[in-house]
């Protein structure tokens, strides 16, 4: 049986910047699994995938293109971390690079 454990989830104020930027309907459909993932602690594939290589993790909405938002876990928490389009297949380095430093700015 599976055990879910609701999490807070904080957003990193360069984050606020970010999505605000998406359309409307992107935006909501992200708002819903924000929802999803504090009240489950986790999504599953398709929503959400895990970032190969590092603690991070991506919402995936894909209408009228690829829309991604980075998150990471700290200690009981969730902290949304970044927010942009995907135009290339795999996430783009210097976003990982940005959410790493965003995180270790939070932490310390």
């Amino acid at each position: 049986m599976t055990q879910y454990t609701s999490k807070d989830i904080y957003a990193d104020s360069n984050f606020e910047k970010e999505i605000n930027l998406f359309p409307d309907d992107i935006r909501e459909e992200m708002y819903l699994l924000f929802s999803e993932l504090s009240d489950y602690g986790f999504l599953e594939y398709p929503n959400a995938k895990k970032l190969s290589g590092t603690d991070l993790f991506e919402v995936r909405v894909n209408h009228d293109g690829a829309w991604r938002c980075i998150y990471a876990y700290t200690q009981n928490h969730i902290v949304l971390l970044s927010a942009f389009r995907k135009k290339t297949l795999k996430t783009p380095l210097r976003m990982i690079n940005i959410c790493l430093q965003r995180l270790t700015n939070l932490k310390n």
